[in-house]
Parts: structure tokens; sequence; C-alpha cells
């Protein structure tokens, strides 16, 4: 059987190894992560663990009640609607086997393991691309797709990756309710929309599942924690489709002690949006098209520059140190031209733009 593997960013070993690079040399902007590093709550629970192990001589909670607790507080949902799960790519996989569809709409561009995920539970993708110039997720377009194909699921993240483009809230909750009349799904990956938190659609999204994330917003990819919000029956067969205890007693204590950080959350919202705008005025005028992110990251396309994602990612890569995330693999974007570019300290986003800036000859 064909195997489908999901590419992601942030491997510097990998691409210090291709390019004759230590991997500690690159400074990675192709890895989403908050540049404020984890909240101190995080950093005094993993001391607390450090200090008196005994949380891990044990077993953790099978139903994981209080970090469900936590969640559903979060949201002001029933904790029954959560499902707990160790990222929300897992999530993907376990949402897909609880539905069992035979055909799924999905938005392209899209995040690679939406692939993985539909190739491994046997599930036929049906692709709907964003609009090529703005962007914009065609909510009609899935709709149509999900009656003329009889898919029983769709799937887009939102803000899209990697576009970074933000569909309004009260388009998602039209879609989730259209195609719920219809006898369909939604699955709506919310992994960015802690930086605009607004437009989360997991309390009115009729029938919907929708998966959310703790690894980039709080900045801890090395413990893998996700959740899931859906209706109630939905989420149990949700959580019926996932390995038993797929989140051990550390990610519970780190995740309770993440979400309880109100200033951390305020801070990183406020920080990210104003160097993410000065990072996208900055590359607009040398002369590169650039994504209207609401997230932590940039499309980029770099067709100014004669040149290719993949060259132009090397490029940067062996002679500046930096790595950003070719997307030259991504369906449903226009041209093989496009890259991703987090957003970091604005002392790393200064050499990123410098960077740019010597590739593009101005």
């Amino acid at each position: 059987m064909r195997v489908v593997k999901a590419v992601h960013g942030g491997d510097m070993h990998a691409l210090g190894s291709r390019l004759g690079r230590d991997p500690a040399s690159l400074l990675d902007f192709s890895a989403n992560v908050n540049p404020l590093g984890p909240p101190d709550g995080v950093r005094a629970a993993l001391r607390a663990i450090a200090t008196d192990p005994a949380e891990i001589e044990r077993y953790p909670d099978p139903r994981y009640v209080a970090l469900r607790n936590a969640f559903a507080t979060r949201h002001g949902v029933d904790a029954d609607r959560i499902v707990v799960a160790n990222g929300s790519a897992a999530l993907v996989g376990a949402a897909l086997r609880a539905l069992d569809p035979k055909r799924c709409v999905v938005s392209v561009p899209a995040f690679s393991e939406y692939a993985k995920g539909l190739h491994d539970a046997r599930v036929e993708p049906i692709e709907v691309p964003v609009d090529p110039v703005t962007f914009a997720v065609d909510d009609a377009a899935l709709v149509r797709a999900a009656e003329t194909s009889g898919a029983t699921a769709c799937l887009l993240s939102n803000p899209n990756n990697p576009t970074g483009v933000l569909t309004p809230r009260a388009t998602i909750v039209a879609l989730a309710a259209a195609l719920h009349a219809l006898g369909r799904t939604l699955i709506v990956d919310e992994a960015f929309v802690d930086y605009v938190p607004h437009a989360s659609c997991v309390d009115d999204a009729a029938g919907a599942i929708v998966l959310r994330s703790l690894t980039k917003f709080y900045a801890m990819p090395g413990i893998r924690i996700g959740y899931a919000v859906a209706p109630g029956a939905l989420a149990e067969r949700v959580a019926d489709a996932l390995p038993s205890w797929p989140v051990g007693a550390i990610e519970q204590r780190v995740a309770i002690a993440a979400i309880a950080d109100a200033g951390y959350d305020a801070r990183t919202r406020s920080i990210n949006a104003v160097e993410r705008e000065r990072v996208r005025d900055r590359l607009a005028n040398l002369g590169y098209r650039i994504s209207s992110s609401a997230a932590n990251f940039l499309l980029v396309d770099v067709t100014c520059c004669g040149t290719t994602a993949d060259r132009f990612a090397d490029d940067l890569a062996s002679r500046f140190g930096i790595a950003v995330r070719a997307c030259d693999d991504y369906h449903g974007l226009p041209a093989r031209t496009f890259v991703r570019v987090a957003i970091r300290s604005r002392a790393d986003d200064d050499r990123l733009l410098v960077a740019f800036a010597a590739l593009r000859g101005v």
C-alpha cells in the first residue's frame, strides 16, 4: 500500500545534513512556534514534577477529568464534549475513524497531516481550492462538492495553514449548519485560532468537530497535546477512536497550567500582531506578494526573485542560515513559488528581512 508522509517544518537536522550545515547554526522560521517561550505556569509545573516525580509513577486518569473540565470551563461547554489527545494531528485521524466517511471534502491548501489522515483512513479526498488571489475559503463550493460527490465529511483549518487567512466565524457557523442540514459533518481545525479567539466556533457550529492545539501558541511542541470539542455522542466516538491513555500525566498538568495564564495569551496576541504587520509591510515593500494572515506566520510568494520555492528556501538556508518552509508540496496553491515564514522576535525577524532583501537584489 502506498505510504503518504506528512511534511512539516522544524526539522533542522534533516536540513542541516542535506546542506552540510550544523543544524544548531540554523535560525528556524519553518515552524510556527511562539517566540515568547512557554508560559511561566508551564515552567513552574515542570519544575514541580522534576522535584516530586510521584505523578509520573502512576497511570494518568484515563478519563482526564481535570483536564477536560479545564477545557470545558475555558469554552463554556459541557465536559462530555471534550476529547483529549496527543496533538490535533492525532485528532484528525480519530475524527475520520469516528465518522467513517468514504469521501471527505477538503479545502486546499491544507495542513499535510490531513492528506496522511485521509489516506490512512482510506477516505477519498475531494479537494476544493481557495481563491487563487485572496486565498479565501469558498464555503459555497465546499457545500456543492459535498452534495455532488456524496462526501459525508468536510475538513478545513481556520486560520488556514499555510496561508494564515482567517475565515469569518459567521461563515464557519453557516457552513457547519448547511452541512449538518445535509447530514454531513464539518471538521474545523483551529490550531492557530488563539491568535484570533473571537473567530472560534467551538460553542456554535452545528454538529461540527472542532480541533484545538496547545503546541504552537504556548510554545511547547515537545509536549504533545490537543483536544476536540464535539456534540456529546460524537465526542465519545472520537475518544473511542484513540488509543488508551493518549496523553500522559505531565502533559495533563502542563496543559492546565498553560491555559490558566490569561496574561500570556493577551501578551502573545499583542506582540504577534504588531510584529507580523511590520514584517508583512517590509516584505511587501521589497516586492514580495504576502498573504493577509491572522496567525503567527506569513505565506510569501517569491516569484519576484525569478525562482521556485525550494530553490529560494535552499539559498536562504545555505547563504544566510535561515530555514523557511517551502510550500511546493501543498495542493491548491496557484504556483510552486510560495514559502511560509514564521513570526519570531524582532531581532530574528530583522535577520530574515535582510536575507530576503539580499535575495531580491535590493
